[in-house]
């Protein structure tokens, strides 16, 4: 269909052009280039090169150039000649259907050779036949020597026993560090967040630009480790640091050795057994035109131009109340403004930034006979800069992660502003008898209490029986083994203190626990209708290792899983585990080499959490 449109353009163009064109009049330089197929091209000094594709309203698309000589300029231009963005790495929203234009211009004192790709951000590279994909080059499957050069800025060597300090100034920006290894040899890389919202994400490659292993979050508290990679050639090892789409301060530290350095295994408690760690600032997913608003599923985008807008769609049914939020990020100037148009067109409700920067639309009520589309369009006006936007059934629109809650302890927490809910974290087995209770800590809060299922069904729901305001859910049964939570909100979503505990009233007899676990990989993803993910991970023969991919709860992600081996083959699956939709196996890995976790959905789409744990004798 694309190229039925470039067809019809460019025969309309022709037929409105005079009939002699002289050499002035003819562009520098006006080729195609299509999708996942990059192109390469020679600059003389000054000179300038287009190429040309076409885009439609809302997609996604991403672009790089690499270049040897000279000093290149890439820009992106619609079809009007307006400068859509800039830079040697651009991702764009497209405005509107219709020819856009990537601008390649030397602008330095000597001729350069470039290498461009184009590509769509929500997808992967449909030629690609193995997954062990370069995230970070989109379009760009084969990187020319030296092949770090494609990953990101080059910072500097890094040695055995050192530790750099790095800062990544925009969501994009990736920071790529380099270091002679031996066969033989065990290292350990580690890269922790100092300050700022980075999400530190850490990937190691070999001299052969192949990738060895990736990690998110398995050092904890958003601490990405690499434990124990032995290397199997001599020669220039990569390692590629971001953060995960946001910015912020880092700290990257490299450990090599003959010998693995000690890790202490997680063992499985046969009372309480411990639960895969949840990521507690997941990576959120891309903000896009006409994106469909998921409950409580917030997504990210941004707003370049002052004018810019937005357009949401949120499914309601008759009788239900929605929340809508939109927030700035960090560094943000934006004061955003939403607008709720009803199904009928006509604009039913709207909210402006608060003092704390938020607009909030809150407990709307729902009117139309049946479940219907409604539009959300977000304006900033004057302003510009990053935003979150989130909806929600009922009063809150967010969930504030606090994280794993022991029993019989004490929590006390403070909701900040109105339309949140906090969500904590209990592992439960099949049979297990609980009580929980929220008692306020504010004159005027009312809190709410629910208890949540592993396939994010709600088991009970309190707000007053614990005496006065304060929430109680007693004796509630947990009908299968997994991760359960407690979502404490204030009525009408508001804001306020309180304090939480949670005990045991019967404790089921625990089935034989897991040997210890020594965590390979945990990260935090998101993947498209019929699209993949891939997670790759290294393992050595003989070992076993648990996988699981553990779908946002609350959402309807069905997510599969997949082990690829080193030669490409499958040896292992997983679909549903038993009371829940979330793929959890084991698998016993036949040879050494970097071993792919592949994650796909069944008819659905969403965010998730992969973790992969070696399986040791204690």
């Amino acid at each position: 269909m694309r190229w039925f449109i470039l067809t019809l353009v460019l025969i309309l163009t022709a037929a409105c052009q005079p009939s002699a064109v002289t050499p002035e009049q003819l562009p520098p330089l006006m080729q195609l280039i299509d999708f996942w197929k990059p192109v390469t091209g020679t600059l003389a000094v000054g000179e300038t090169h287009l190429w040309q594709f076409v885009g439609g309203a809302g997609d996604p698309i991403s672009a790089r150039i690499t270049h040897q000589g000279g000093a290149v300029t890439l820009s992106l231009l619609d079809n009007n000649g307006t400068r859509l963005d800039q830079g040697n790495s651009l991702q764009v929203i497209l405005p509107a259907d219709g020819l856009y234009r990537l601008q390649v211009q030397d602008t330095g004192l000597e001729a350069a050779t470039y290498e461009l790709g184009l590509g769509y951000t929500d997808r992967p590279n449909p030629a690609d036949a193995t997954p062990t994909p370069l995230p970070q080059v989109v379009g760009i499957p084969t990187p020319t020597p030296p092949y770090y050069a494609t990953l990101g800025t080059f910072v500097g060597r890094i040695a055995s026993g050192e530790t750099r300090n790095g800062t990544l100034a925009d969501s994009a920006e990736r920071h790529v560090y380099t270091f002679e290894g031996t066969t033989g040899t065990s290292v350990t890389l580690r890269m922790g967040r100092v300050s700022g919202a980075i999400d530190p994400v850490i990937t190691l490659y070999a001299p052969d630009a192949s990738v060895i292993a990736l990690d998110d979050n398995s050092g904890g508290d958003r601490e990405a480790v690499l434990r124990n990679i032995r290397l199997f050639q001599d020669g220039l090892y990569s390692v590629q640091v971001s953060g995960a789409g946001f910015p912020g301060d880092y700290t990257l530290s490299l450990l090599a050795g003959a010998q693995p350095f000690p890790v202490t295994p997680t063992i499985i408690a046969p009372v309480l057994p411990t639960s895969t760690p949840e990521a507690l600032t997941p990576t959120l997913a891309p903000a896009y035109n006409n994106a469909t608003l998921e409950d409580h599923v917030p997504l990210t985008g941004s707003l370049a131009r002052p004018g810019d807008f937005a357009r949401f769609l949120v499914y309601a049914s008759a009788g239900e109340i929605i929340t809508i939020g939109v927030r700035p990020l960090s560094g943000s100037t934006l004061q955003p403004k939403i607008e709720l148009v009803a199904p009928s067109g006509a604009p039913v409700a709207s909210a402006t930034a608060a003092a704390n920067g938020v607009a909030l639309l809150q407990g709307y009520p729902v009117t139309t006979s049946e479940e219907s589309a409604y539009q959300v369009i977000l304006t900033v006006g004057d302003t510009v800069g990053a935003y979150q936007i989130g909806f929600g059934r009922g009063e809150t629109y967010d969930d504030l992660r606090r994280g794993d809650a022991a029993p019989d302890a004490l929590y006390s927490e403070i909701l900040p502003e109105r339309g949140l809910r906090d969500v904590w974290s209990v592992y439960l087995n099949t049979g297990d008898v609980i009580t929980a209770a929220v008692t306020t800590e504010s004159a005027t809060f009312d809190p709410v209490l629910e208890l949540v299922a592993p396939d994010g069904s709600v088991l009970a729901a309190d707000d007053n029986s614990g005496g006065g305001r304060n929430a109680l859910v007693s004796a509630s049964r947990a009908p299968v083994s997994g991760l359960y939570h407690l979502r404490v909100a204030g009525v009408d979503g508001a804001a306020g203190s309180y304090t939480l505990v949670w005990r045991y009233v019967n404790l089921a007899p625990t089935a034989t626990p897991f040997p210890a676990l020594l965590p390979v990989l945990a990260a935090d993803g998101f993947v498209g209708d019929e699209a993949y993910a891939f997670y790759p991970f290294q393992g050595l023969a003989g070992q076993s290792v648990r996988i699981e991919v553990i779908a946002r709860p609350g959402s309807d992600f069905d997510p599969v899983a997949a082990l690829i081996a080193p030669d490409g083959s499958e040896i292992a699956t997983g679909d549903d585990s038993e009371g829940d939709l979330n793929p959890r196996f084991i698998a016993s890995l036949p040879t050494d080499g970097t071993y792919t976790v592949r994650v796909t959905g069944y008819l659905s789409s969403g965010a998730f959490t992969v973790t992969v744990d070696r399986l040791v004798t204690p």
